[in-house]
């Protein structure tokens, strides 16, 4: 276990944490590489890292997006807000791709906040009217 950056070996998974908007883009980035198959999860609350992630992923070799368990919030110290995706290896350039070009199309993290443009007019019944 450790970064990519500093791994001798090609690992057989990886992990991302982040929150639900990051998870969502990570998501897109996926399901991108997958060539449009849909992300499918299965849980039960309990094994969330080691049995939901990293023995599915493993086994299916399918990314799997994780809610952390309790053991992995006490002793690995996973946040509240967050999720984890465990993902096979083989996936990550085409992930890195696929994020690449949805956010050339504006899809993007953090999310812009569309605001309706108008100039502010305050109804006449409200304005005050002097004599």
């Amino acid at each position: 276990i450790g970064p990519l950056e500093t791994f001798d070996i090609e690992p057989d998974l990886f992990i991302i944490y982040g929150n639900s908007a990051q998870m969502m883009r990570l998501i897109q980035g996926v399901v991108y590489a997958m060539e449009g198959e849909r992300l499918v999860f299965s849980t039960s609350g309990d094994c969330g890292i080691c049995g939901d992630g990293i023995a599915n992923a493993y086994n299916t070799q399918k990314p799997q997006i994780v809610i952390p368990c309790y053991g992995e919030r006490r002793f690995g110290h996973s946040q509240d807000d967050e999720l984890a995706m465990v993902i096979p290896f083989r996936y990550l350039e085409k992930i890195i791709e696929g994020l690449e070009k949805t956010h050339n199309v504006g899809i993007r993290y953090p999310i812009p906040i569309a605001a309706a443009i108008s100039e502010l007019e305050i109804p006449e019944i409200l304005k005050i009217r002097r004599p």
